[in-house]
């Protein structure tokens, strides 16, 4: 089967937060859009765009959500991370001499103290006692988020990422068709926390169909189950990059690692309330695959489900 690549931009209508981790009373937000969250939202947008919203209701309307993103999207569409796009500046990350930098090259990158000065906002929330109208006691904590915080243009801020598309996908997914239920899920949809209040609002902006080196560092074959990844030289990973089980020790990465867990949907509790046991020990975007002939030329990396890419021997 054949694979197609396209670069997708959208726009932000709002500020965006995808939560990292606790530290004292600040919840942390990452720099970029997980793929598992681009697919979480657009299996969401996508299913009420394929479906009435009678349909939706009573009982077993989870099961339509459930097979929109497993048995169409993970078949047939493979999601991007998503990373800041500021005019020019797209904000892939690399991990170079002294430490992690944001830029799409060496020449045009910033440092990730200058990312957060420009990028993450944040304000300060609590709960409030209803007996005496004050702060609850230990409620207090401030949210990050992602937000143009210094505009150095005029121009809106928007996210950017490499999406991938069966060349049989049905109709539906079809990203050149402006009127297909894709398109239309795209056009305003909501992704990360805080979206009750009205934070993580993305709208379509534009799509580009690329050729196999069109990935920034990596040549990709379209034409495997999965589409596949190579590079020539040491190239930064756009994606967590999943080690298998422990035949790949020999294949070297420079950044930072990162275990893949947390919490998704249960059918009876709801979101958010099952422990994800598909743990994996990954490297994080932006780590930087150590490049030797001897050693790479015996390794593929696959983009699986939700955008992971997986090491894979050849």
């Amino acid at each position: 089967m054949a694979w197609r690549m396209y670069r997708i931009e959208f726009e932000a209508l709002s500020p965006l937060c995808i939560g990292e981790r606790p530290i004292g009373f600040v919840r942390k937000c990452r720099h970029y859009i997980p793929g598992r969250s681009v697919w979480g939202a657009l299996t969401a947008a996508l299913t009420r765009q394929m479906y009435d919203e009678e349909e939706l209701k009573g009982r077993g309307h989870n099961k339509k959500f459930e097979d929109t993103g497993k048995e169409l999207l993970n078949k047939y569409f493979i999601p991007g991370y998503l990373y800041v796009l500021d005019g020019d500046l797209h904000c892939l990350p690399h991990y170079r001499e002294g430490g992690l930098h944001y830029g799409p090259d060496e020449v045009h990158s910033i440092p990730v103290s200058v990312f957060e000065r420009r990028y993450i906002g944040g304000y300060g929330q609590t709960a409030i006692d209803p007996d005496c109208r004050t702060a609850t006691e230990s409620s207090l904590h401030e949210m990050e988020y992602l937000v143009r915080v210094s505009p150095e243009t005029l121009m809106s801020l928007k996210y950017a990422g490499y999406f991938f598309l069966r060349s049989d996908c049905p109709s539906c997914l079809n990203i050149e068709d402006s009127n297909s239920h894709m398109r239309k899920a795209m056009r305003d949809f909501s992704i990360g926390g805080a979206r009750r209040v009205g934070f993580g609002r993305l709208r379509y902006f534009d799509h580009k169909p690329l050729a196999d080196s069109g990935l920034p560092g990596w040549r990709v074959d379209f034409n495997g189950a999965k589409p596949l990844l190579k590079a020539d030289k040491a190239s930064p990973v756009l994606s967590n990059l999943q080690f298998s089980d422990g035949s790949d020790s020999e294949f070297e990465v420079t950044g930072k690692l990162e275990l893949l867990s947390g919490l998704i949907h249960d059918e009876d509790k709801g979101n958010g309330q099952k422990f994800n046991k598909d743990c994996a020990l990954t490297a994080a975007p932006g780590s930087v695959s150590t490049y030797r002939a001897s050693v790479n030329a015996g390794y593929r990396i696959e983009v699986g489900d939700f955008g992971i890419w997986k090491l894979k021997k050849a």
